[in-house]
């Protein structure tokens, strides 16, 4: 009897977890945000219990549950217990009374964080930095911004949020492993314990598919060549590697290892296209490690003195094709690794594993601004792809830098995430507005726009002025001299807006 209520909350955890889950709530909320208040109600009723249904149904099948559960993201409880309801509820009472949530989870976190340590073995205790479960973190994480965000303006909450998830995302690897034995298997996969400094090889992400786990993704850049691996698997690009370089054969003959594996890949993917359609592009503004080293640089020549380059639409275009295919090439060459001979080629060209992420920056960057300059990665040899990769990461390296250093944002034209996000600016649940009557044409949003988008200026009919580019960082909003001119709507409801000296 134990067993079978075990089972049967762990469905209900899993349905709950599940990014189809989010995506009927996402829908149902697109709906009632259109429609009048009863026919708000019979349809949250009918989406939600015709969800249960299918999926119930769904798991009764062995195959299909292997799918189903291979999706599931921890994540998506905090988006829809925390995140949801601090976008949505009224600034009143009632939502000062939720406030107590995060709070109680906030205690949670550091009562969980001090009962790992009384687990410790008293010969081995010292200090071990954070050690808490991801999911507890998560939530502690969001708990704090939650909290933190009525008592700040809008530039100084945007500016908590990049540093605080920069943190987790980039040390998170060795500062807030799950537990004791996950420190110690840190630890264990490190050549020099004394150093301090990992080899890129031994990298383990604190949320890495570690047993029954599954992958953990963000629609944003965090490299798990970051110290000990990050605190999560990394971008999506490697996930798409992965999918690549699956045995589709094994796949349609019904292997359960391969299919579970492959149920895994769907589960980022699907989490990722509606994390884009919830979210837009807003985690290439708020989130992205790559972004907040490169605003560094940005911030270094701005303390300079030197003046930023304006790109014209059509090197944007070129941004924008550039990456598609450096992406799409990086890509192809996954898609063959799996073909190549005992002499580690294809063709006579030798492929790295992951392609894309061998050339990409982040390799170079992260694993430099995590652990020091010791931990450079070495240099692809002559041998990569006929000696294209040697020259390449260079290459990408100096764009990278210079992209920033010259021209803000430049680099996130070039980045395939923020291309595939960006498709869901218009037509999703974040909308930048703008009340066109209350607009001086000041030019303010254009100056401070870091992508040089000039369509918020320039607009002075629609009132819906998101754009395939913007970031969603809301720079524009926070400059705006004008009181209510600019503002951010979440499926219809507004979340902030311009104010003078706000």
């Amino acid at each position: 009897m134990t067993t079978e209520i075990q089972h049967a909350f762990h469905i209900i955890w899993e349905m709950f977890s599940s990014p189809l889950f989010l995506l009927v709530i996402a829908f149902v909320i697109l709906m009632t945000s259109r429609s009048d208040g009863k026919r708000k109600t019979t349809l949250f009723v009918s989406a939600i219990a015709l969800y249960f249904i299918v999926y119930f149904v769904a798991v009764l099948n062995p195959k299909t549950d292997k799918i189903l559960e291979g999706m599931t993201s921890p994540f998506i409880p905090v988006i829809l217990l925390l995140v949801f309801p601090a976008l949505f509820m009224p600034r009143n009472k009632y939502y000062n009374f939720f406030l107590s949530v995060p709070a109680i989870i906030l205690i949670a976190a550091v009562i969980s964080a001090f009962l790992q340590y009384l687990h410790i073995p008293a010969a081995e205790k010292k200090f071990y930095w954070l050690l808490i479960p991801s999911e507890m973190l998560i939530a502690a994480v969001v708990s704090f911004l939650i909290l933190m965000e009525p008592l700040m303006k809008l530039g100084q909450f945007r500016a908590l949020v990049r540093c605080t998830a920069f943190l987790v995302l980039m040390y998170g690897g060795y500062a807030l492993r799950q537990d004791y034995l996950d420190y110690k298997d840190m630890l264990s996969r490190r050549k020099n314990y004394t150093s301090g400094i990992l080899n890129l090889s031994e990298t383990s992400p604190v949320m890495s598919a570690k047993g029954d786990r599954n992958y953990a993704y963000l629609p944003s850049a965090p490299c798990r060549f970051s110290a000990d691996g990050g605190y999560i698997q990394g971008c999506n690009m490697e996930m798409a590697q992965r999918f690549l370089q699956l045995n589709f054969l094994k796949v349609s003959g019904g292997d359960v290892t391969e299919m579970q594996f492959m149920s895994k890949i769907l589960g980022v993917f699907t989490f990722f296209l509606i994390l884009a359609l919830v979210f837009a592009r807003w985690f290439c503004g708020w989130l992205c490690p790559l972004s907040f080293i490169g605003d560094i640089v940005d911030r270094l020549r701005r303390l300079s003195g030197m003046p930023h380059l304006k790109p014209t639409d059509p090197v944007k275009i070129g941004y924008i094709f550039s990456g598609a295919a450096i992406s799409g090439f990086a890509l192809a060459l996954a898609k063959c690794y799996p073909h190549i001979d005992e002499n580690g080629k294809f063709m006579g060209c030798k492929i790295p594993l992951y392609p894309f992420c061998k050339i990409c920056p982040g390799q170079q960057v992260c694993p430099v601004m995590s652990s020091g300059l010791s931990q450079y990665p070495s240099l692809p040899g002559w041998e990569w792809v006929w000696g294209s990769y040697r020259i390449g990461v260079v290459l990408m390296l100096v764009f990278f830098i210079a992209t920033f250093a010259i021209g803000r944002r430049l680099w996130c034209y070039f980045c395939p995430m923020g291309m595939i996000s960006g498709i869901f600016n218009r037509g999703g649940m974040m909308v930048l507005k703008k009340e066109p009557l209350k607009c001086n044409h000041c030019g303010v949003c254009n100056e401070v726009c870091p992508m040089h988008i000039d369509l918020v200026r320039s607009e002075m009919k629609n009132k819906d002025v998101s754009s395939y580019s913007c970031l969603l960082c809301l720079k524009c909003v926070q400059k705006c001299p004008q009181d209510s001119c600019l503002g951010l709507e979440f499926a219809g409801r507004k979340i902030t807006e311009s104010k003078y000296n706000g």
